[in-house]
């Protein structure tokens, strides 16, 4: 590949990546008024930071290192600040974007 490529797609990627970590805050702060500032911002970080450790690990899957059932336990476990069900929602929608 392109060394420029893969900058330039780097560099776009991070800024998209920060667009949406503050629509997504944006979004709370509309839905939640009277929550705390730093826990609005925590949940948007942590709910892009959950996203992207489920690609990780439905690619985990995809490649044979881990099974379904374990990479959705790890999951959970390593976001325990979220539901049960939000990292198996999580983990589901990444393993059918990572076809």
């Amino acid at each position: 590949m392109n060394d420029q490529l893969m900058e330039i797609a780097y560099s776009l990627a991070i800024q998209q990546y920060v667009s949406a970590e503050l629509s997504v805050f944006s979004d709370l702060l509309s839905q939640f008024p009277d929550t705390d500032f730093s826990d609005l911002l925590h949940a948007a970080e942590h709910s892009m930071q959950l996203h992207i450790a489920a690609l990780g690990f439905a690619r985990n899957v995809r490649g044979q290192i881990l099974t379904y059932e374990k990479a959705e336990e790890r999951l959970i476990a390593q976001f325990r600040e979220f539901p049960p069900s939000t990292c198996v929602q999580a983990f589901h929608n990444a393993y059918k974007q990572t076809h």
